[in-house]
């Protein structure tokens, strides 16, 4: 008993010696795989400007920076920034308290000269991370972005942020991350003014951040939150809010077939402005039957068409190659575009609908990607609108009104006169729809159907030539 209580206490001793060194090499191995991993993207630049790692600490200076294509007559704009790393290694750590882990690490931007009318806090970073990772190889962290001030020195218009504080969690099974931010505030005297309150960010995720870089799709669920927008037109004196507004994507991966969905569903309690009253909406946008790697293959083109923007030939050399090596592949999937839900009220009247559509029975590219018979005779529509009297009448209205706007004449009619002869239009506007089958009026319900398939469409039911 007494042999292995002595050689726990020495492997203890060996791991409280030893570990350090040996996570003060994996740190310096991970900052050179990240610089590595941002330079593959050629919209970024990275290098390490410094690196110094000892027993118990390491700290590193990256530079990175955004590369801007050139053109000619532009005037060159830095938009690199210095970021400074200082780590500690455990597994016994003692900064900000005691802790049994094997990282402290503290990111911060390095403070650098401002542009004119930028005001950041005093001895603050614009940017700061702070993170524990456990024995287990889990990283926990808050982050802050600092409150900003910015005046326009030309116009005089201002930017206020309020800063945002997040916190989340990284392991090699997932991570999660909150985030929150008071305000933001955009103004031009006597033109504009812009202004958000109580925005939320959370983000879960079951793949790790290294699946997630590298496998194109994964599993995820991230919701952003906005209380209020409100937007003051001050020019036209005119003024609309939105309260409660949610845009929630959500991904799922299978790893079987590599195929995958997004899924982004986007609510809103209101939206008021002089003449409406949007209530209760609610979309449901959804991409379905993608390919992982052909998403990563568009990434990569992406990339390579950012790095060759000035010559267009190699762009198109690139483009015609991508669609080659992938796009096929991903048609005979049957891809699917729907609008699974469109509904909501307005002045109180509901309006609700569907657009489901994909691609169905592809075998080969068409000789032209404009080729409007190959898409049609490929596609499948299935598509519903409903809309109540009311919501009809009024989007009637915004568009009868738009036409008659812009004629001189009927701006010189009264009021009351113009009002008539827009209600009178709208009416009949309405009635020609129903009467040339374009719409269909039930129990006081506007209604529109439209479906396609092998190249035949059918308008409320009846044929219609394409």
């Amino acid at each position: 008993m007494k042999k292995v209580l002595i050689f726990a206490l020495v492997l203890i001793i060996a791991v409280a010696l030893v570990g350090p060194k040996i996570v003060g090499s994996q740190l310096q191995g991970g900052i050179q795989d990240t610089v590595n991993a941002i330079n593959k993207n050629p919209n970024y630049t990275a290098s390490i400007t410094s690196l110094e790692s000892t027993w118990f600490t390491t700290t590193a200076e990256v530079s990175i920076g955004l590369d801007m294509p050139e053109y000619t007559g532009q005037v060159p704009v830095d938009f690199s920034v210095n970021v400074n790393l200082n780590s500690h290694h455990g597994p016994i750590l003692t900064r900000d308290g005691f802790a049994i882990a094997w990282l402290h690490t503290l990111i911060q931007t390095k403070s650098t000269e401002t542009p004119e009318g930028l005001v950041l806090p005093v001895n603050k970073p614009f940017y700061q991370f702070k993170g524990i990772t456990g024995l287990l190889g889990t990283t926990t962290y808050q982050d802050e972005v600092a409150t900003i001030n910015y005046t326009d020195p030309e116009t005089g218009g201002t930017v206020v942020f309020s800063g945002l504080q997040g916190f989340g969690e990284i392991s090699g099974s997932g991570l999660s991350y909150k985030a929150t931010a008071d305000s933001m505030n955009m103004a031009i005297e006597n033109t504009l003014d812009f202004d958000v309150q109580g925005l939320t960010i959370n983000v879960k995720s079951s793949e790790s951040l290294a699946v997630m870089m590298s496998q194109g799709l994964y599993d995820a669920n991230s919701t952003l939150g906005i209380d209020v927008v409100t937007f003051k037109d001050l020019m036209l004196g005119t003024e609309s809010r939105t309260v409660d507004t949610k845009l929630t994507v959500l991904t799922e991966y299978d790893r079987t077939n590599g195929m995958g969905n997004v899924k982004i569903t986007t609510t809103i309690a209101s939206l008021d402005t002089s003449d409406m009253a949007l209530t209760d909406v609610n979309t449901v946008i959804e991409l379905n039957k993608l390919q992982a790697k052909f998403l990563l293959a568009y990434q990569d083109f992406s990339n390579k068409m950012m790095a060759n923007i000035a010559d267009p030939t190699q762009v198109e050399n690139d483009l015609q190659a991508f669609m080659q090596d992938h796009l096929l592949e991903q048609l005979q999937a049957s891809p699917e575009y729907n609008i699974s839900k469109l509904s909501g009220k307005i002045n109180g009247s509901e309006f609700d609908g569907k657009i489901m559509a994909k691609l169905s029975g592809v075998t080969e590219l068409p000789m032209s990607l404009e080729d409007p018979a190959f898409w049609m005779q490929h596609t499948v529509i299935d598509s519903k609108m409903k809309m109540q009297k009311g919501a009809a009448q009024f989007i009637a209205t915004q568009v009868v009104s738009s036409q008659l706007l812009a004629n001189p004449q009927f701006m010189q009619l009264g009021e009351e006169e113009r009002t008539q002869i827009i209600n009178q239009q709208v009416e009949g506007m309405l009635a020609g729809l129903v009467q040339q089958g374009m719409i269909t009026l039930e129990d006081e319900e506007y209604i529109a159907t439209f479906t396609m398939v092998g190249g035949a469409a059918l308008l409320n039911g009846n044929p219609i030539p394409l």
